[in-house]
């Protein structure tokens, strides 16, 4: 009966002793990269206190166990919850890599999101400048208009009523040198004038890349909230799954605390009904002992493991909770510096 049931035990609990390894690397990892705290040193000697406990049960057990090992068929239902639990366990590593994934490219758009507005504060302070400038070159636009018109008043005033010159005459000499000062500074005028509205249509670029890019960080800020939307309803997913996860493992360790309960009242049986039995396994083949030990104690140590798993499940927990409240922060302060700059530009 025990070489029957000892496979289906181990093939039961061989994804959970990988599951446990790979654990056992994470958390190691963890504590090489973070200070050491009470909570380790706890941690450390609860497990010392398992591993004692764990010898001291498998020394314990006897070769009366294997007439009482048909007992062991609950261990099937336990290995079924297991599994059941590393299916749960999957699932929230899948949905954490996703959140991770999701985290990351909200990350990146907010980046975005901030260079843009900062580029939108540096247009805007641009097409200030801009107009400032057109509003100095309009000013003296008028102001040459105004001195062409007086000049052309002075030059009208200095011929005959008539309105007719007289080239042979020398003040009509005077009124053709200002009809050619006047040809010369209208050509001035006109360049400057063709620069204005060469300066005008650069701004006037300047405006609608500003309005462009305004549309984009719009876009952008529509995108950022659905993005946030789709993180926040996962964070949810995210601790229901987590939640899950820990009442099955509460589940599994009443399970196994009830086999080894089990286990313990059968020993107690066996001790107080057949006291003679000493005698007769001082006879016995001292053969079977060492598969019998061995099997129970391979038993003990697969159950010892499954618990260590729960405490080092129980940690990532805490870890993961912690590092969503820090994403949860640093996407609050993302919004707040946006919703500043936004300020402070407009």
């Amino acid at each position: 009966m025990s070489s029957l049931h000892e496979p289906q035990v181990g093939q039961a609990l061989e994804p959970e002793v990988s599951a446990t390894a790979a654990t056992a690397d994470l958390l190691n990892n963890q504590r090489n990269t973070r200070p050491f705290s009470a909570s380790d040193e706890c941690g450390g000697d609860l497990l010392a206190v398992l591993v004692h406990f764990g010898r001291n049960l498998g020394a314990l057990v006897t070769k009366q166990v294997l007439t009482k090992l048909d007992t062991l068929n609950s261990n099937t239902v336990a290995g079924e919850q297991l599994n059941t639990y590393v299916v749960a366990s999957t699932e929230g590593t899948a949905q954490r890599l996703q959140i991770e994934r999701l985290q990351n490219e909200l990350d990146i758009r907010l980046a975005a999101i901030k260079t843009c507005g900062l580029e939108i504060v540096a247009l805007r302070r641009e097409a200030r400048q801009k107009d400032e400038q057109l509003q100095k070159l309009k000013e003296q636009a008028e102001f040459a208009q105004r001195r062409e018109q007086q000049q052309l008043a002075e030059l009208l005033a200095s011929t005959n009523g008539n309105g007719i010159a007289f080239p042979a005459r020398p003040e009509h000499q005077a009124a053709s040198q200002r009809f050619t000062l006047l040809a010369t500074k209208y050509k001035e005028l006109d360049h400057e004038c063709q620069t204005v509205k060469q300066q005008l249509a650069d701004a006037q670029r300047s405006l609608d890349s500003c309005a462009d890019l305004e549309t984009r960080h719009d876009k952008l800020q529509e995108a950022h909230l659905v993005q946030s939307a789709l993180v926040q309803r996962l964070q949810r997913d995210k601790q229901h799954a987590t939640t899950l996860k820990v009442r099955m493992t509460c589940k599994a360790v009443r399970m196994q605390e009830k086999v080894i309960r089990q286990f313990e009242q059968t020993v107690a049986q066996q001790s107080t009904e057949t006291p003679e039995r000493p005698s007769i396994r001082q006879h016995a083949p001292e053969t079977d002992t060492p598969d019998i030990d061995g099997g129970d104690s391979e038993t003990r140590e697969a159950l010892l493991r499954v618990r260590v798993q729960v405490l080092e499940q129980q940690l990532q927990t805490n870890a993961r909770e912690a590092a969503a409240e820090m994403s949860a922060l640093r996407l609050r302060i993302l919004e707040l510096e946006m919703a500043e700059s936004r300020r402070t530009g407009k």
